[in-house]
């Protein structure tokens, strides 16, 4: 049980962190049903590729930020803030260029940027019907982003998509990380362990600034809304990205909160002590 003297900061991130576990369980779910038996090439080359147009995006996005953040290094950027981006921009390059040699040993040819790109996050090719799901993620992203834009709260950057649910509390990551099998399941899971340091400090680690901002009852209530939100819509799509291994009834009762979180930032932390 909650300490009652707890504030209301603590509360949110306690609250906010069980969200996140419930999606992260979600995720790992998913990608542990996918991997608990053979599955066809082609649906391993799904999720790869979409996987490594998803890291690529946030090369492009990062690298557009930092070649802005260094016209106004000094001026309008602090030098902190500058070294946070190319740090950041360094991580998802390593993610990228680690899925990219993994989809490009696994298919014997090197995929083109052209093709990586139609499964850009933001915008992602309507034409392929593998990126279904991943439209309607980033629809309710951008449908989420606007209302907090127009909520304007202190809290609104920590429920956007670069907040707490950035990796989607890592459970994908997770479970990848620990698949056992052949040579692909090992080349997975070596790529998977880094991705999952980095995104753990990018998503989870974030639940400690809820501590320092004025929240109501209300704030609270609006903000387990919008994770709540962003947490369903990233499982269905990351139950599409593996070809839908776990079922819609399950799925369901995914979303209904029929599922024990998983903490992913506490399980590498016992893993590491």
């Amino acid at each position: 049980m909650a300490d009652s003297q707890e504030s209301m900061g603590e509360r949110a991130a306690r609250e906010v962190g069980v969200l996140l576990g419930k999606c992260a369980a979600g995720e790992a779910e998913v990608a542990a049903t996918y991997f608990s038996r053979p599955r066809p090439k082609e649906d391993h080359i799904r999720f790869l590729r979409q996987q490594t147009g998803r890291e690529l995006t946030r090369v492009y996005q990062l690298g557009g930020l930092l070649a802005n953040q260094l016209g106004w290094l000094g001026v309008t950027v602090d030098r902190h803030t500058y070294l946070e981006t190319l740090e950041k921009l360094h991580e998802e390059t390593n993610h990228y260029v680690m899925c990219h040699d993994v989809l490009a040993w696994f298919t014997g040819e090197q995929p083109f940027i052209g093709e990586l790109r139609r499964y850009d996050i933001f915008n992602p090719d309507p034409t392929l019907p593998e990126n279904e799901a991943s439209i309607r993620l980033s629809r309710e992203k951008k449908a989420i982003a606007d209302e907090l834009a127009a909520e304007g709260a202190p809290w609104a950057a920590l429920v956007g998509d670069e907040g707490v649910l950035e990796g989607g509390g890592s459970g994908t990551f997770f479970a990848l990380s620990r698949i056992k099998g052949g040579e692909l399941e090992r080349r997975v899971a070596e790529a998977m362990k880094v991705v999952l340091d980095d995104e753990l400090r990018h998503g989870a680690d974030q639940l400690k600034r809820f501590h320092d901002i004025d929240l109501t009852e209300e704030d609270l209530e609006r903000i387990k809304g919008y994770v709540k939100r962003h947490g369903d819509a990233r499982v269905r799509f990351r139950n599409a990205q593996f070809n839908y291994p776990v079922s819609e009834a399950r799925m369901r009762e995914i979303e209904a909160g029929k599922i024990e979180p998983l903490y992913v930032w506490e399980e590498v932390a016992r893993s590491e002590a």
